[in-house]
């Protein structure tokens, strides 16, 4: 989901019965215990999240904005010719980087 607010995006959460995790406890699903600077490690590649440079098949195109990714999408297969790395957290998980804001 995009272009919904913080405040949006908790009540979604509470009328489904849920609630949005703390700062503490994404910190720790997205990067772990090891103070990794992201949840795949040190550094970012244009293969390993959606990001302004990624070029990914859905990079910016002609001038305009690119769209966000599948979720999943950088999981180290190739799409399209474009190969990803796996981009999971040290919790197995994917998508807690990049992408959108």
């Amino acid at each position: 989901m995009t272009v919904v607010t913080w405040f949006a995006a908790k009540e979604y959460c509470e009328f489904s019965g849920w609630r949005l995790p703390s700062e503490v406890e994404w910190e720790k699903a997205s990067r772990g215990t090891d103070n990794r600077a992201f949840p795949w490690g040190e550094t970012i590649e244009r293969t390993i999240a959606n990001r302004y440079a990624s070029q990914d098949p859905f990079a910016a195109v002609a001038g305009r904005q690119g769209d966000t990714t599948p979720v999943g999408f950088y999981n180290g297969g190739v799409y399209n010719g474009f190969r990803t790395q796996d981009a999971r957290s040290p919790h197995g998980l994917y998508d807690m980087a990049g992408n959108v804001w």
